[in-house]
């Protein structure tokens, strides 16, 4: 968003921005620094939160009750030839577990942390990754997921983590019909072999490039939400119950425009939030997910004037924003991109941007090293650097546009303290109660660090 790129820049002319730290717990970590992870995850019965850290040496873990202060830590020795750090979930006595994995997937085991014993038992769970594409994965509930294909394989396996048990689910889709034309009917395997699959939080800030992808997924309430834009004009969206593994499938037409080149949703507050266009005009629809109804719509024409207030633009790479200045210029200028969606409750309103993205030739990209600017605004492999084309709203509940906001994002914040600070690494960010949690190694000072971050000003 064009807001968050100035703020970002405005907040570096101040020196010093209030950030607050919370907690933290001494750990040297040990070279080869190829070894060290890190994952923060929170108990959501106890509403406790588990760091744990791993060296080539050992396995760490942090205990921080509800209201972030400091209250145990264990440390076990690292099993023989198990590299990664997967993931975690909580037993039924609230005892967390991480998981380990070997290099070449074959094996994974359960570290269970026993605070109260002070015992670190080990089971092995016969899980063989080695022959699998691992899609992605996600934690719900306590329990942690795999989404999973087969190298050879159409169809998609959802793997279930469960403290030391371990359910392995098919999805089925065989009943469900995967069309791009009336020509082509790939399988669901096909389309996210060329789509992936792109995860979008419930809570938190999802960049534009997330927003632009064509198959992306939703955690919400214990169900699996997956919606598909690989077709021209529609969103089949996939409900999938984490305790049944029922499949629902809703389909829900995109636009009302005629000649559709091309559309795209994002699935946002039991919304389903589409933008579509054609060579002379862009659709935006606010539909309501239970019975389709259209909540507000907006339509950008070559032929007429702007519905919003607020500038078209285009930012590519480390250059300033520029404007692009009628609403014709804009539709031509996305008639070729990915169109995408990024939207963000701030404090009951909504920040939003709607346009389009392009891969354009080779750059250094400056935001590639600003951490969450640079997924907001672009990405460099040193092939392309990606260009947005577009307009930034604020909307009231009703999805009805009002004046901007002129308050930093919490996500502007952890920005510019990524920036300001050099010795941080393995750093991510969760939402905790009303606020967010910056977890992250400071190797300056040797420790675990979690930092809270808010909306708006700090005062």
């Amino acid at each position: 968003m064009k807001k968050s790129l100035l703020l970002y820049f405005l907040l570096l002319s101040f020196p010093f921005f209030c950030q607050i730290k919370l907690s933290d717990v001494p750990l040297e970590l040990k070279k080869k620094m190829d070894f060290h992870q890190m994952i923060t995850t929170v108990n959501p019965t106890t509403n406790e939160i588990y760091t744990f850290a791993a060296d080539k040496e050992k396995l760490f873990g942090a205990k921080f009750n509800s209201i972030v202060f400091f209250r145990d830590s264990l440390t076990v020795k690292r099993p023989f030839n198990f590299r990664y750090l997967v993931g975690t979930s909580f037993l039924d006595n609230n005892n967390p577990v991480a998981y380990f994995a070997t290099e070449d997937l074959s094996r994974v085991i359960a570290v269970e942390y026993d605070f109260t014993s002070r015992t670190t038992p080990i089971k092995d769970l016969g899980l063989n990754l080695k022959e699998e594409s691992i899609l992605t994965e996600f934690s719900e509930k306590g329990n942690f997921y795999f989404i999973t294909k087969g190298k050879n394989e159409n169809a998609l396996q959802l793997i279930k983590l469960e403290g030391n048990t371990l359910q392995k689910t098919q999805l089925d889709f065989k009943s469900f019909s995967f069309e791009i034309n009336s020509v082509t009917k790939p399988s669901i395997g096909n389309i996210i072999d060329e789509f992936g699959l792109t995860k979008i939080e419930k809570k938190g800030f999802n960049s534009f490039l997330d927003g632009s992808q064509r198959v992306k997924y939703y955690v919400d309430n214990n169900k699996l939400i997956i919606t598909f834009n690989h077709a021209t004009a529609k969103t089949s969206v996939f409900e999938i119950d984490l305790d049944t593994f029922s499949i629902r499938e809703t389909v829900i037409n995109n636009s009302s425009l005629v000649n559709v080149k091309q559309s795209n949703s994002l699935f946002f507050e039991n919304n389903l939030v589409t933008i579509s266009s054609n060579s002379s005009a862009v659709e935006l629809q606010f539909i309501k997910y239970e019975d389709k109804s259209i909540v507000k719509s907006y339509i950008i024409d070559s032929a007429k004037s702007s519905p919003f207030t607020t500038p078209f633009y285009s930012v590519s790479g480390n250059n300033s924003p520029r404007n692009i200045k009628t609403a014709k210029k804009f539709i031509n200028t996305i008639l070729d991109s990915d169109l995408g969606i990024s939207i963000y409750n701030f404090d009951g309103k909504y920040v939003a941007s709607f346009g389009g993205l392009q891969y354009r030739g080779s750059t250094n990209d400056l935001f590639f090293e600003l951490g969450a600017i640079g997924n907001l605004y672009g990405d460099s492999s040193g092939n392309y650097t990606i260009q947005n084309n577009l307009v930034d709203i604020v909307l009231d509940s009703n999805f009805k546009q009002i004046e901007q906001i002129n308050q930093p994002l919490f996500i502007d914040k952890i920005a510019q303290f990524t920036f300001e600070n050099k010795n941080m690494k393995l750093e991510n960010y969760f939402a905790f109660k009303n606020f967010y949690i910056l977890s992250y190694y400071d190797t300056f000072s040797k420790q675990i660090v979690l930092r809270k971050f808010i909306d708006g000003f700090d005062y």
